[in-house]
């Protein structure tokens, strides 16, 4: 099942975890790739946690295939998602290395 290029709008950062640097304050995320990726919205809730509302939306991104990604590391949308941060919950092959379906969690607290 090969990737449709015409239906990957969407730019994104992918992220790797590193160690953290307490010296500099870093949270050891280093950038390892800006690529085109398919946006699939999968569903969002809302809970009250302490005196805040937070909500969580969930979404499966597709990318072409890449070996060095696992469920620690992070993505930031760009563009529309005005840089909105996504942690990577699954990763699962899709096809024979034609691409990854990426799950991921936004999460968002307002007052």
């Amino acid at each position: 099942m090969p990737i449709d290029p015409g239906r990957m709008r969407d730019r994104i950062t992918l992220q790797v975890r590193g160690e953290p640097d307490p010296w500099t304050g870093s949270d050891g995320m280093t950038d390892l790739a800006t690529v085109w990726a398919e946006f699939r919205p999968q569903s969002g809730s809302e809970f009250r946690e302490g005196a805040g509302t937070v909500g969580e939306e969930r979404a499966t991104w597709l990318v072409n295939y890449r070996e060095n990604l696992s469920q620690v590391d992070q993505l930031i949308h760009r563009g529309r998602g005005q840089n909105r941060v996504w942690d990577i919950q699954s990763i699962q092959p899709y096809g024979f290395k034609d691409g990854l379906l990426l799950l991921a969690v936004a999460a968002d607290s307002g007052a």
